[in-house]
Order: structure tokens, then sequence, then C-alpha cells
């Protein structure tokens, strides 16, 4: 057997090649899927939640919790709102922490 025989690499290119290097590949790309969906959804989550509880007065955990059930979320959504100085009169601002996993996300509003 010469050094440039090719011989008997292919099971050992798919060995190396196939499980060691793609299997971490795949192993990244989706659980960089799962934290960009989490991070959208938190998104979403903290604008329109904010939004319609100043339009609307709904409640700000039925609310997020509905938005999380359109991303066909596994976690529920931890939700913190926060008002300077209350959240009812005019001119108060408005707060809102969306926690899905390990991603946050924050809006903030002039009611």
């Amino acid at each position: 057997m010469r050094i440039n025989d090719e011989r008997g690499s292919s099971m050992i290119d798919f060995l190396g090649f196939g499980l060691l290097l793609q299997v971490p590949v795949l192993m990244l790309a989706t659980q960089l899927g799962t934290l960009h969906t989490n991070q959208l959804a938190a998104d979403s989550i903290a604008r329109h939640t904010l939004r319609s509880f100043v339009l609307q007065d709904a409640p700000v955990e039925l609310t997020a919790r509905q938005i999380a059930e359109d991303f066909r979320l596994k976690i529920n959504p931890v939700v913190e709102l926060d008002c300077q100085p209350d959240c009812i009169s005019p001119e108060s601002i408005l707060h809102l922490n969306v926690s899905v996993g390990d991603v946050r996300a924050i809006s903030v509003m002039i009611r």
C-alpha cells in the first residue's frame, strides 16, 4: 500500500467528517435557531403586551401568555411591569420587562 493509495479511506472520511464535524455544527445551528426564536418572541411579547395594556387596559400576564401561545413557546414568559409614578395617570412612564428562557426584552412607553 502506497501513501497516495485512496482505497479504504471513505469510511474514515465519513466518520471524521460526518459524525465528528457535522453533529456539533447541527447542534449549534439548532441552539442558535431556538435562541433567535425566543428573542423574537420576547420582543413581540414586550411590544404588544405593553401596547394592549395602555390602549385597552388588558392584563399583562394574560396577553403575554396568549402571544407566547401564538409563537408556540414551550415555556411561559416572565413579565414585570414597572410604572413611574403610577400605571394610570397621563404622562406616566411604563417599563415592561419580558424574559423568555435566557433572553430578555424591554419595552418603554409613555401613557
